[in-house]
């Protein structure tokens, strides 16, 4: 029966029933017995005594206490519970003390023989009393200063705490399965992503639109692998998440679908090409721009590339003329009338959008009259401040 144990120096000193005295020697491993000698174990010594009583006799050094679990835990010990066993396997495991000296804490798993922790990385774990892992270091080394913001930003939100976003680096959809660890926040930071508005945004869809903690960051991860596809240009925070990424998946399904380019350059019309002030209206040139502008503005314009192909209705798009790229309002025209004009997330143009766009309606139900006249590149329209075009005098007014 174990009365006391004591680290003294490099030994660990057990004072057992009758003052008996045995030691460990923590730099060598070496084992003495009651007589003072060098023993092979401590199977003798210590008898049946348990890794438990062993454990709690050490309570006073917490780190090393930690350092013994871990072993107990890789060995095997633990499940035997006999203390003796342990230290035979202490040897074995000595070059991982000075980690649980420095008063990290680790799991079970694999610690690799030529393992090096950077001193921030130390001082991350140590503030934020995460448990080391491999995947924790992956990410620190490949993301030093992200990894520092992002925990301090964790570290005040509601939902989404550190252990959460601890959780998170292990986390991968079936994209990312088999990849490094901490794929899905690598992913999302190589696409743009800040590391502070990044994990604001994961505890917000948490709290406001409670979607659920263990899939939170799965359903981001899906969502960019969405709409990077169909868009260069595309939110990456959308304000109401479920919807916008419900209409995102419904668009990939249409953007997926293969549409026939010739009929849809037949019903390309340029007469619709304008410039009002500073916006530019203007008609796709391919099915992929339409597809394109779904994704941009996160509505279900895609969905209308059939009713164009067929003559139904007119898509056209209205940009600022000095970002030609960047879409702001979607139009839909039937006939000799515009039937609805919607921006990101079917929002309604702006007032000064639609005094632009009262005045292009205006000026097409005008040009819409004229006959057509084939050898009129409409497109010079774009070029230069036109407010209307007349074809019979070729000349800009």
């Amino acid at each position: 029966m174990i009365e006391k144990i004591k680290k003294e120096g490099k030994y660990l000193v057990m004072t057992l029933a009758g003052g008996k005295v045995a030691k460990y020697d923590l730099s060598s491993g070496a084992t003495f017995g009651f007589k003072g000698g060098v023993v092979k174990g401590l199977q003798y010594q210590l008898g049946s005594v348990s890794v438990g009583r062993l454990l709690e006799h050490l309570s006073e050094v917490p780190t090393y206490v930690e350092f013994l679990k871990y072993v107990a835990q890789r060995t095997g010990a633990r499940m035997h519970n006999r203390a003796s066993l342990l230290f035979k396997e202490l040897p074995r495991f000595a070059k991982y003390e000075q980690f649980f000296a420095m008063g990290l804490r680790f799991t079970a798993e694999y610690i690799p023989d030529n393992i090096s922790i950077p001193k921030g990385c130390v001082r991350l774990l140590k503030e934020y009393d995460i448990q080391f892992s491999q995947s924790f270091l992956e990410f620190y080394t490949a993301h030093p200063n992200q990894t520092r913001d992002m925990l301090a930003t964790a570290k005040e939100c509601k939902q989404f705490t550190v252990q959460r976003w601890v959780t998170g680096l292990r986390q991968t959809s079936a994209l990312g399965r088999d990849r490094i660890n901490g794929f899905t926040y690598a992913h999302l930071l190589y696409f743009g992503y800040n590391p502070i508005a990044l994990i604001k945004y994961l505890d917000r869809l948490l709290v406001d639109e409670e979607v659920e903690t263990g899939s939170v960051l799965t359903e981001v991860f899906d969502y960019v692998n969405t709409v990077h596809q169909m868009a260069d240009r595309w939110d990456r925070y959308p304000k109401w998440f479920l919807s916008t990424k419900h209409i995102a998946d419904r668009n990939f399904s249409r953007f997926k679908e293969e549409y026939s380019e010739q009929l849809f350059a037949e019903r390309v019309d340029t007469r619709f090409n304008m410039m009002i002030g500073d916006y530019v209206f203007s008609y796709p040139r391919t099915t992929a721009d339409i597809k394109d502008e779904a994704g941009q503005q996160s509505h279900c314009v895609a969905s209308y590339i059939d009713r164009v192909i067929d003559g139904t209705c007119d898509i056209l798009f209205m940009r600022s003329r000095f970002d030609r790229t960047k879409s702001l309002v979607t139009i839909e025209w039937r006939k000799d009338h515009i039937e609805q004009a919607k921006g990101y997330q079917n929002r309604c143009p702006t007032e000064i959008e639609a005094e632009a766009i009262g005045m292009y309606t205006e000026k097409m139900i005008k040009r819409l009259s004229y006959p057509v006249v084939p050898d009129v590149d409409y497109d010079i329209v774009l070029d230069a401040d036109v407010m209307d075009y007349d074809p019979n005098s070729f000349n800009m007014n």
